[in-house]
């Protein structure tokens, strides 16, 4: 006999900073669905040129990083993003063959570090979030997942933090210390976790790519 279903986050739509400030912050996960059209906090194809530079260029401050199948790739070479690649569709398209169809899940820390555009659009996206309750004091820092690998985060984090999904309908798992829920988010939402919460996602018929 199968249990309860988890329960869900509430969805806070349209995205409001003060709402968000007064009910949720520091308290419990939220599903933020900004309004259409208007601001976006990532833009892909930014993100996909951010990705690139942190492969290509290891003198910035970004970090890529491959994993293939279970492996970390010590030393992955032209399966990181080109410039000729051009979007994640091509990447993809080129990994498949390459890989012949094994996952993967690249993996940029400090993304934010290698596109100053990616950067000023989420400073300006985030303003009305640091109006209302401060900038973040040790600054904020952004990884992108990317891949067929189930996504998720090194555990529970001391921090608050978002995770903002740009492409598929993804079931994102919330763990904390009141139990366990899962979020279904559609690409642009952002995924709010309180301090002492985790996500994780099962693996994904394609790529998925998440921030």
């Amino acid at each position: 006999m199968n249990g309860p279903a988890p329960p869900r986050p509430d969805v806070l739509d349209p995205l409001d900073w003060q709402v968000f400030a007064r009910a949720y912050w520091g308290r419990r996960p939220v599903v933020l669905r900004p309004p259409a059209p208007g601001p976006v906090l990532f833009d892909r194809h930014e993100v996909f040129e951010a990705a690139v530079v942190a492969a290509q260029h290891r003198t910035s401050a970004a970090r890529a990083e491959l994993t293939v199948g279970a492996r970390l790739l010590i030393d992955p070479g032209d399966l990181l993003p080109q410039q000729e690649d051009s979007t994640f569709t091509c990447y993809d398209r080129r990994l498949v063959r390459q890989l012949d169809g094994q996952p993967f899940a690249l993996t940029v820390r400090t993304l934010h570090a290698a596109h100053p555009a990616l950067w000023a659009r989420e400073r300006a996206f985030l303003a009305g979030l640091w109006d209302a309750v401060g900038p973040p004091p040790d600054g904020a820092r952004t990884t992108l997942w990317h891949g067929s690998h189930g996504p998720g985060g090194p555990g529970p984090a001391r921090d608050a933090g978002f995770v903002c999904v740009l492409s598929g309908r993804r079931r994102l798992r919330v763990t904390g210390p009141a139990g366990a829920a899962v979020a279904v988010t559609e690409p642009g939402d952002l995924l709010y976790l309180p301090p002492g919460h985790a996500w994780s996602a099962p693996p994904a018929p394609r790529p998925v790519t998440t921030v």
